[in-house]
């Protein structure tokens, strides 16, 4: 798919962030520009913490690029270079991102946080989360922050290097695909037929429907199995995802239920994963192929989808409100070279 690098334009806070030597915003040792003027050990080009502020105030936050909206909640990735200025006991850098102001973070749960151990250079990658994606409500005002949570003993000393937000998505004014079920292979053990009736009103492409939805009381139960709407072919083996939205249909004592979901070609396994239910309350479930496993997609106009519960001895048994799989088409896509310009931070 074709790479929108989204790179730092302007400081929102700085902290106690500076480049070694040089005064000026931190944004400016992050931009594009670095790309033509340093080299990976140019000591000019990064930017390091005042060692008598840590480790209070260590955040900085910066303004990327804005972009328009790819239409798309899949590979949204933030990357960074980083290294340790001189080899000595590792630190954690921690990480999030803002979609729609400088307070509104989107990780959800824990920031992710990246242990920074050595002293040559490293690519480090945070993905996004579908759901975390969806946060994003403006791509004009994207933030990235990035906060020093500990460091080694003695003085701090972690550079990190050429940090961006990256955005794989249909170029501009293409598109991605959303299919849904569209008719019953076998119904197994669940009700009530026809079962894609009940399971159609999409989750990212659409609106979920929670009101609606196909169960069964078997324990184990036998395998259900439904078409999705044909589509073209896919232009590219990048960002196929299959989302489904599942729970408990009542919870009995302690016992889970594992729901297990496939994509297939026909009769051909593309693949399968197993997500464990543990209440009633809905939950949006992922799957997204590798490109290898995409690849293995010959006939777009015959996927299904097939699903089973586990055994459960209390009674526990799923439930699923939508199913949805995601793909692009009908474009011309290129890939774009990761830059060789850095940003540290010690």
């Amino acid at each position: 798919m074709s790479s929108g690098i989204l790179w730092p334009i302007q400081d929102i806070t700085s902290g106690e962030w500076y480049n070694d030597g040089t005064s000026g915003p931190v944004y400016n040792f992050l931009h594009q520009s670095l790309a033509n003027r340093c080299g990976i050990e140019d000591i000019g080009c990064w930017v390091e913490i005042d060692q008598s502020f840590f480790p209070s105030d260590t955040d900085f936050i910066v303004k990327v690029q804005p972009t328009s909206d790819p239409q798309n909640h899949c590979c949204h990735y933030v990357q960074f270079l980083a290294s340790l200025e001189t080899a000595g006991a590792s630190s954690n850098l921690e990480i999030d991102i803002s979609g729609c102001g400088i307070d509104d973070f989107i990780v959800d749960g824990t920031k992710p946080s990246f242990t920074i151990s050595q002293t040559g250079w490293t690519y480090y990658t945070y993905e996004l989360s579908a759901t975390e994606a969806a946060k994003i409500t403006d791509y004009t005002d994207i933030h990235l922050y990035f906060n020093l949570i500990s460091a080694g003993a003695g003085i701090p000393n972690v550079r990190i290097g050429l940090a961006y937000f990256y955005v794989e998505s249909p170029c501009p004014g293409q598109k991605v695909t959303f299919t849904v079920p569209t008719g019953d292979v076998t119904l197994g053990d669940w009700a009530t037929a026809p079962l894609y009736s009940k399971i159609n009103s999409g989750i990212i492409g659409g609106t979920a429907n929670l009101s609606d939805f196909i169960d069964t009381i078997a324990s184990p139960s036998t395998p259900f199995e439904v078409y999705l709407s044909g589509g073209p072919d896919a232009s590219s083996n990048e960002c196929h995802v299959l989302r489904y939205v599942a729970s408990l249909d009542a919870y009995y004592g302690s016992e889970n239920v594992d729901l297990d979901i496939g994509l297939y070609d026909g009769a051909t396994l593309i693949k399968e994963e197993t997500k464990t239910l543990t209440s009633v309350s809905w939950v949006t479930g992922e799957m997204t192929l590798s490109a290898a496993e995409a690849a293995n997609i010959t006939n777009y106009q015959n996927l299904r989808v097939r699903g089973s519960g586990s055994d459960s001895p209390g009674g526990n048994t799923p439930r699923i409100a939508e199913i949805e799989f995601q793909y692009p088409f009908a474009v011309d896509l290129t890939q774009q070279d990761f830059p060789s310009a850095y940003l540290h931070f010690v």
